[in-house]
């Protein structure tokens, strides 16, 4: 979906390893604000991907951001890619130098996002970020980011939390790797 506008999530969404990008550009500040839960995890396969672009993106109390699948898990990126697009081996979107970057981005305590692997698999991609240029660009990330290996095989994924200003005094943070041992 494409906005010049405001975009706010208030009803669950589910596309069964799907993928879900928001995009809310215009001339004016433009926000997206999620308070649901959006669910593009495959429970036979790889999770899929949920993708935020805006100036302001906020994942409220209860924003569930789910991308896990039973062979992997997806990807998430909420107001960038993998450092911003800079880093060509780790982005998950191809010309994502050119995905727009949050100047804002704030995810409640209570709120969960999860990129894992549930039975064998490797953890997938996490990324919240708004633009390290804009010295007045402000991440603030007190909920709970998970990006574990399956159950009985997989390694952790990969989550990146990024801004010129960075809080994460209050999150809580899972890559953990399972050898089926």
């Amino acid at each position: 979906i494409i906005s010049s506008s405001s975009i706010k999530v208030n009803a669950s969404i589910n596309i069964n390893g799907g993928n879900f990008h928001l995009k809310s550009i215009g001339s004016d500040k433009t926000q997206i604000v999620i308070n649901e839960q959006i669910n593009v995890s495959k429970e036979n396969g790889v999770g899929g991907n949920i993708f935020f672009e805006a100036d302001e993106i906020e994942l409220l109390e209860n924003t569930k951001l789910l991308a896990t699948g039973s062979l992997g898990g997806g990807n998430i990126l909420v107001g960038g890619d993998w450092q911003g697009g800079a880093n060509k081996e780790k982005r998950v979107l191809q010309g994502s130098e050119y995905m727009y970057q949050a100047t804002k981005v704030f995810m409640h305590q209570k709120a969960l996002i999860d990129a894992s692997a549930t039975q064998k698999g490797d953890g997938g991609t996490v990324v919240i970020w708004s633009d390290i240029k804009n010295p007045k660009s402000i991440t603030d990330i007190q909920g709970t980011i998970y990006s574990k290996g399956g159950q009985t095989a997989g390694n952790g994924g990969f989550i990146e939390t990024s801004g010129a200003n960075l809080d994460v005094d209050n999150i809580i943070v899972s890559t953990i790797q399972n050898d089926g041992g």
